[in-house]
């Protein structure tokens, strides 16, 4: 695997220069970054598009994405609560935990991506399958559709 400092943060580098005359002001690693990059235009996307009583989310993926992700609509919707589903058990309770301390609100660990879009108002797709994520027939009127892909 290919990652800095620690296994889950990718390997990349933001170079900022000085607008004025090109000066490197800072190479920062972009494992970190990148996250709320990418989270922030999930969050951009649920201000503008999603309705704006949405309060549950269906997070499909436990990663560093998800995490952002959910950060991104619990800043731009009165977000109550999410299901997550991802196929390790170990890491969906984790997430499950972990965002429900961070963000207080109700994040429920589930055994299925169907169970975790059941009934939300925001459905998420954070994970690194080449293989669909989603089946049709769960969607619902109304929810914002958001997807993480490569």
């Amino acid at each position: 695997e290919k990652y800095c400092i620690r296994s889950g943060t990718w390997c990349g580098l933001v170079m900022l220069f000085s607008s004025k005359n090109g000066e490197p002001l800072g190479f920062i690693n972009d494992g970190e970054i990148s996250r709320y990059r990418v989270g922030g235009g999930a969050g951009i996307g649920a201000r503008y598009l999603a309705k704006k009583s949405a309060s549950k989310v269906g997070m499909l993926g436990s990663g560093g994405m998800a995490r952002s992700y959910l950060e991104a609509f619990c800043a731009v919707r009165p977000i109550r609560s999410c299901k997550v589903f991802s196929p390790t058990k170990a890491n969906r309770e984790a997430y499950a935990r972990e965002m429900s301390k961070q963000l207080g609100i109700d994040v429920v660990a589930v055994d299925s991506a169907e169970e975790a879009l059941r009934g939300a108002d925001i459905v998420s797709s954070c994970t690194d399958s080449m293989s669909a994520t989603v089946n049709a027939d769960w969607l619902e009127p109304g929810m914002h559709i958001t997807d993480l892909g490569e």
